[in-house]
């Protein structure tokens, strides 16, 4: 009997020294925790209810932007400039929706879009690229949609890897929009080439040169859409593949990597 009441005492102290072992445990993760360094966030900027923030760590959050109708931020490869789409006071040129259904969308979707550039004090804030409906008597003649800047593209706002040039698409013709640069400066505002996509390289032998997609028509009728490598000039550099699977990325972002 008393063999069995000395076993049961054992297994108790076991499980109640089991028991702070864990407890102890805990303690100290949780303290190491609170020590440890936060970590810095991944989505440095963001817009908020039309207002673009800059967050250096997951703890702070500046204000960069006051107008209200601001979005799609992104920051620079050197971490110092901050470039963002706001709403013009300008109905934008709508090459293919109608009027009324793009006020479906909201009062502001009628609205054109403008590049605006900021530092990350929430300083230095300027247009880099303002809408611009095409000629309205030219259109007659024929439209030229390198010249219109309306809706601007969320997606495909980009820096060049030096940081000095911005991209971005804008609406322009039924089949594609079209891409255009900028400098960080406000200066050499240009239409690059008609793209459907827009991917900036930053390393390899084609580093700071554009992948784009072209909608192209061949000779004997009919049309294609391909993937190519631009210069930021407007020039083709590389013809790619149909569809993005199909690319050799090696070729282009390791072989004579810099």
């Amino acid at each position: 009997m008393n063999n069995v009441i000395n076993e049961e005492r054992k297994n108790m102290l076991r499980k109640i020294f089991i028991l702070i072992i864990a407890i102890l445990s805990f303690g100290t993760m949780m303290v190491a925790a609170k020590d440890a360094p936060m970590p810095i966030s991944k989505n440095r900027v963001f817009a908020e209810n039309g207002y673009v923030y800059y967050a250096p760590d997951i703890k702070t959050k500046i204000q960069l932007t006051r107008y209200g109708k601001d979005r799609s931020p992104i920051l620079s490869p050197d971490g110092k400039l901050v470039v963002f789409l706001r709403k013009s006071k300008k109905e934008a040129y709508l090459p293919v929706e109608s009027r009324e259904d793009c006020l479906k969308k909201g009062p502001d979707a009628i609205l054109a879009d403008q590049v605006w550039i900021v530092d990350i004090a929430g300083k230095n804030e300027k247009v880099l690229a303002k809408d611009h409906n095409p000629d309205e008597s030219a259109i007659a003649k024929k439209f030229d949609g390198s010249t219109v800047i309306a809706h601007i593209w969320d997606d495909y706002l980009h820096f060049s890897p030096d940081s000095k040039i911005v991209y971005f698409i804008s609406s322009a013709w039924v089949t594609s929009g079209a891409l255009h640069s900028v400098g960080t400066d406000g200066s050499d505002e240009r239409f690059v080439a008609a793209s459907n996509y827009l991917k900036v390289i930053d390393k390899g032998k084609h580093k700071g040169n554009l992948i784009i997609r072209q909608h192209r028509y061949f000779l004997t009728g009919g049309s294609y859409d391909w993937y190519y490598v631009f210069s930021p000039s407007g020039k083709e550099v590389a013809v790619l593949a149909p569809e993005l699977d199909d690319v050799d990325w090696d070729s282009l972002y390791f072989e004579g990597d810099s």
